[in-house]
């Protein structure tokens, strides 16, 4: 029989999506709050030598965004999805294995209620369990994030045994080999590229700075070269959000982002392009269950 791995496992609670993002160790990342209300989540973590095991929960709909390193192999198994999701422009559903490694890194639209476990490894710790051949074919594998459908089985088996892990009764081996089982037998979900890069393209037009203003939709058409109906699909479909009201989710995270480090609330509002101050703190207040000038009293 293998020996268990002993990990013992740390708790922390977070308010904010600025405190959830930061408590996974060595993810280099982002979260955007896009659904309405108070923000809750909860991180447990379990530290191996060679492995880092976590559950996470959070309760509102995130624009999760970031990259982990080349030589690590990060996966992820949701345990619960409240609401629609979308991974790297693919749509979540039951039994899948979410990939974050790859060197494009990974996008997920998170849904208003999340229950994930996930594991970081060095990605040779997985490749001792393989041969060379299958090794190659795992790395080809990991050049970009994305989603991979298992068996039940095997969802249920990998699931159950990150958690034993972190309740000190499993082994990283018996979950390394189950991990290898997942790579080597199923296929990655083909992304609906379009959508997906339209909504990266707003994205990247709402946060760009040389825009003495937000630009309008018109404007946003234009540069993108598409009809505003197209515009309006692509964000109906991937986030269940209008281009405005994604684009004012964006800005007021960039405004509640300048408050945290330190700017006052009016010069965060005409940063990030609100002119209406009475406007700006009525939505800032509807995204996130609490006035600007509250966020500023953190700091």
């Amino acid at each position: 029989m293998t020996p268990l791995d002993q990990a013992p496992t740390l708790m922390r609670h977070a308010s904010t999506v600025e405190e959830q993002s930061a408590l996974l160790a060595g993810w280099n990342q982002h979260y955007c709050q896009l659904s309405r209300g108070a923000f809750s989540g909860m991180l447990c973590q379990s530290t191996l030598p060679d492995a880092y095991l976590f559950r996470e929960k959070t309760n509102r709909s995130l624009l999760q965004s970031g990259i982990v390193g080349a030589e690590v192999l990060a996966v992820g198994l949701p345990l619960a999805i409240t609401g629609p999701a979308k991974f790297c422009g693919s749509a979540c559903t039951d039994h899948q294995l979410h990939v974050f490694s790859g060197g494009e890194g990974f996008e997920f639209h998170t849904p208003s209620g999340l229950d994930i476990v996930g594991l970081v490894i060095p990605r040779a710790t997985l490749f001792r369990h393989l041969d060379d051949e299958d090794a190659e074919f795992v790395t080809l594998r990991l050049r970009q994030a994305h989603l991979m459908d298992i068996s039940p089985e095997l969802f249920q088996n990998l699931a159950r045994g990150m958690l034993d892990i972190m309740g000190n009764r499993g082994s990283i081996t018996d979950v390394m080999s189950l991990l290898a089982d997942a790579f080597l037998t199923n296929n990655p979900v083909a992304p609906p590229t379009l959508h997906r890069n339209l909504v990266a393209q707003l994205r990247d037009i709402a946060t760009d700075e040389t825009w003495d203003q937000p630009p309008s939709i018109p404007q946003i058409c234009a540069a993108l070269g598409v009809s505003r109906r197209t515009l309006q699909y692509a964000l109906q479909k991937e986030l269940g959000m209008s281009p405005v009201e994604y684009m004012r989710a964006l800005r007021l995270n960039a405004a509640r982002t300048c408050i945290l480090q330190g700017a006052s609330v009016t010069e965060a509002a005409t940063r990030s392009g609100f002119w209406h101050f009475g406007r700006f703190a009525q939505d800032y207040r509807i995204l996130f269950h609490e006035r600007p000038s509250a966020t500023r009293s953190k700091v």
